[in-house]
């Protein structure tokens, strides 16, 4: 059996995405912000201080998950 030639596979990174893929990609960090702002709207005042958070790690200068209070 031959190989499928490059034209029929699937490439996921292309020189210009199409408009119905940028759509999509809109909606989906649309939802994800729409849902993420529901969570915290959810929580109790005490929750919220302690909440997940993306923190800048000013050494390494890459952003980590930090959780709980943060020195201020």
């Amino acid at each position: 059996m031959a190989p499928p030639t490059l034209g029929a596979m699937n490439t996921p990174l292309q020189d210009r995405p199409t408009r119905k893929r940028l759509d999509r990609v809109r909606r989906y960090i649309a939802v994800q912000n729409w849902l993420w702002s529901r969570h915290l709207a959810a929580l109790q005042p005490w929750e919220q201080d302690t909440e997940m958070c993306w923190v800048r790690n000013p050494i390494t200068r890459r952003w980590e998950l930090r959780g709980g209070l943060l020195p201020r």
